[in-house]
């Protein structure tokens, strides 16, 4: 029988292993020898600057960025932007079993810090990689995370491994293994990496590289901008003295003129003269080299430089500045995103439910967002003049609000006004009322007499009038529950001094007549 299908053998193992390339070679030391044949090879950094200062012990030297202010204001600006957004777990599907696993797994992140996580892991933007411990504790509902805490990146290694994540496996350096380190426990240690070049190191070529010359060199700049000020604010004193002056005599006046700032006056023998030298140049040289190096920083992080600048251009370049700092601002929260639901998001579904469940996903909600500004009016005006009903969820979310479940009903409002009053109401909702169209209401509420008196809380008939057809007696049980409940919700919602007001008046008179309708039609 011929064979259909001709399929190719499949490729096994890594062809074009990170430790066989002949350029890099120094860089590798192997724990049974030196250069890549050997076995177990412990990786260095592959960073020139970072050999020259030590290796993986050198990596303060990066970390010690962040404690630049320039740094530290754009790497700020662009966390931010990731952490000022939600925070959401996406089913694997719409299945119950995927729903469940979702919910447990959404409550367990909310146990930790997750804006903290986030802004931690980002440091791997200017370092090159991050490194987080997990916290677990078996409790009845299941193996939680408790807590979530970033190591120093100094005391790892990464040895190779070609069935591990990106070739490599990290171990863990102690005081009894300082050099290769130990083997760390599965589900333990998050790692995320930040590569601007994907040169496939496993520490990361992060932004550090960039940065370091031109924080150094602002760091210069600042100091000969200090130097330069001083000398400006303190010029240089010159004495001339004439040929037949002493060497006592010089020297005296020598030792006055280093102490001149601290004196107030200086009084000079005849025939010397003194003058001030400034130093040449202008020192806003040193302010706008500053300035160039700062800009180039915070453009390095965050693509642009005019947020939180008192210098910044039109509102167009503003909101493309905007988009950039967005844009990118989302790229590294689906990068960090990528590494928790590869790491702890799997690890808790695994240690709860099973390594052959599907796992839901973490990520920032970066959705735009509707720029429309309406206000409680606006949205009645929706509602009673166009016939438009917007939701309760987009209520609440709109106008931050929490509705019970009573409240949960977009209110129509009364006749004459476009929707709720929102002068008097508060934003309250009164159910069941239509708008009158019977002449024979008194819409103004010329005849209604409202008494402050009224027992809301009584279980009486309640006897209405009617201006044109004379005394209508309600001995319907379900009309009377509705007037108890419309003049008990008037009351305790719109308070003693809205009853004195028209508003309140013709309120009444709507209910009052609607009420004598509907007994008239089941007369």
């Amino acid at each position: 029988m011929a064979k259909r299908f001709l399929i190719p053998a499949v490729p096994k193992n890594e062809a074009a292993r990170y430790t066989d390339n002949p350029f890099d070679s120094q860089y590798y030391v192997g724990l049974q020898g030196y250069g890549a044949g050997s076995k177990d090879i412990i990786v260095r950094p592959n960073d020139e600057l970072l050999i020259q200062k030590g290796g993986s012990e050198a990596f303060n030297v990066y970390t010690r960025l962040l404690f630049d202010e320039t740094v530290q204001t754009a790497l700020v600006k662009v966390t931010q932007e990731i952490t000022s957004r939600e925070w959401k777990v996406e089913p694997a599907a719409d299945t119950p079993g995927d729903l469940a696993v979702k919910e447990f797994v959404e409550q367990q992140l909310r146990n930790l810090d997750m804006d903290e996580v986030y802004r931690g892991m980002m440091e791997s933007y200017i370092v090159g990689f991050s490194v987080g411990e997990v916290m677990w504790r078996r409790t009845a509902s299941g193996v939680v995370p408790f807590d979530f805490r970033f190591r120093d990146q100094r005391r790892f290694r990464f040895q190779e491994d070609s069935d591990a994540d990106y070739g490599f496996t990290m171990r863990l350096c102690t005081r009894e293994k300082a050099f290769d380190g130990e083997e760390l426990p599965a589900r333990k240690f998050v790692v995320h990496r930040y590569w601007a070049q994907s040169n496939g190191d496993p520490y990361g070529a992060a932004l550090g590289r960039i940065l370091y010359p031109l924080v150094k060199f602002k760091r210069r700049a600042l100091e000969s901008q200090l130097l330069y000020s001083d000398r400006f604010s303190n010029p240089t004193a010159v004495a001339k003295a004439p040929l037949s002056a002493t060497t006592v005599e010089v020297d005296t006046l020598y030792d006055h003129l280093s102490n001149l700032s601290q004196e107030t006056a200086l009084v000079l023998p005849e025939g010397f003269d003194l003058e001030f030298v400034n130093p040449g140049g202008s020192p806003e040289t040193f302010q706008n080299l500053r300035q160039l190096l700062c800009d180039s920083i915070v453009n390095l992080i965050a693509g642009e430089d005019e947020a939180g600048q008192s210098g910044a251009g039109s509102r167009a370049s503003s909101e493309v500045a905007q988009s950039v700092r967005t844009t990118r601002a989302h790229d590294l929260s689906e990068l960090v995103s990528a590494t928790l639901n590869n790491s702890l998001v799997r690890w808790i579904v695994d240690l709860n439910f099973g390594t052959n469940v599907v796992a839901p996903k973490i990520y920032r909600d970066f959705a735009p967002k509707e720029n429309v500004d309406l206000s409680m009016s606006d949205v009645a005006t929706l509602v009673k003049d166009v016939g438009l009903r917007p939701t309760v969820e987009w209520i609440t979310e709109k106008f931050d609000i929490d509705l019970e479940e009573e409240d949960k009903n977009v209110p129509t409002g009364p006749e004459g006004t476009a929707g709720v009053d929102t002068a008097n109401d508060g934003g309250a909702t009164l159910d069941s009322m239509d708008d009158p169209e019977d002449d024979d209401i008194d819409e103004e509420g010329d005849e209604l007499d409202i008494e402050d008196d009224v027992d809301l809380d009584t279980e009486d008939d309640v006897d209405l009038e009617d201006d044109d057809d004379g005394d209508i007696e309600i001995e319907d049980e379900e009309a009377d529950n509705q007037d108890k409940e419309f003049r008990s919700l008037l009351s305790a919602l719109l308070g003693e001094d809205f009853k004195e007001s028209e508003d309140a008046a013709a309120l009444m008179a709507l209910w009052e007549g609607k009420i004598v309708r509907e007994a008239n039609s089941n007369e």
